[in-house]
């Protein structure tokens, strides 16, 4: 029950006085922590909300794919033969690891590993089938030239036997002509008859020589490329000078010759 009458408070403010209600001291504030912090109810105030409860997260394993291609990659920088199978697979399993290991989502990690990998694959994969290519075909004009060259050979060398050849049986001529001798004397057989020179036939003058056995449209190569020597009655050697190819006649009379260096021949 309140005492206080509103008479004695008016009578008190008329006279100056200060009311009893006035002259009693604000009740004191809460101790600290007493109120709780906004949107924390029970929480005390001024102190820290809790940290979050921690929550452990398993490291993500390295990916299997990752590590094949890089090692795909590095084999076939160092073995280059072996680039275009160890390239296709270094392309293939980068490729699929770095899908695999692609963040945030991936279940893996190695997205660097498997990108270096794919790039190193591919880069040496191409170089090592052009490198490929280009040898194939550098091999093969190789053989080419080799076999042109070859063939040139057997050609230069069948016209020399043939030259060889076609001298020879000139020389036959003229030994059966002369009186089985191949000294001076005898008819120049080099018209192209096989025998039965007349007796006012042109005689040839001093040694034997190429002009007197043949013309120049007789032979495949220039007559200039042959020399002959004779030795003899029945001997006679004639060289073709530009491969060193000889023809040794020993008895032409018993048709006995060989022929030295590129092939062998005779009877």
């Amino acid at each position: 029950m309140n005492n206080d009458h509103p008479e004695d408070s008016s009578a008190d403010a008329a006279a100056g006085r200060p009311s009893p209600a006035a002259a009693r001291p604000a009740p004191y504030p809460p101790p600290y922590g007493a109120y709780g912090q906004p949107g924390q109810p029970g929480q005390p105030y001024g102190q820290p909300a809790p940290p979050p409860p921690f929550q452990y997260t398993p490291e993500k394993p390295m990916s299997g794919l990752a590590i094949a291609s890089i090692v795909s990659g590095a084999a076939s920088v160092f073995i280059w033969i072996i680039a275009p199978v160890t390239g296709i697979i270094g392309v293939v399993t980068g490729i699929m690891g770095m899908k695999q290991s692609k963040q945030p989502a991936g279940t893996h990690k190695g997205w660097g590993l498997a990108l270096a990998g794919t790039i190193m694959s591919s880069v040496m994969w191409l170089i090592s089938v052009a490198a490929i290519v280009g040898f194939v075909f550098l091999f093969a004009f190789v053989e080419e030239q080799q076999r042109h060259q070859q063939q040139e050979s057997d050609r230069t060398a069948d016209n020399i036997q043939a030259d060889l050849t076609t001298i020879r049986e000139r020389m036959e001529i003229y030994y059966a002509e002369n009186g089985n001798s191949l000294e001076p004397g005898g008819p120049i057989v080099n018209d192209g008859r096989t025998g039965l020179y007349p007796e006012d036939a042109p005689k040839v003058e001093g040694a034997l020589k190429l002009e007197d056995l043949v013309s120049y449209t007789d032979l495949l190569n220039s007559r200039s490329d042959y020399a002959l020597s004779i030795e003899g009655k029945s001997k006679a050697t004639i060289t073709h000078t530009r491969s060193n190819t000889k023809l040794i006649i020993s008895d032409i009379g018993a048709g006995s010759w060989s022929l030295e260096k590129n092939h062998g021949f005779g009877k």
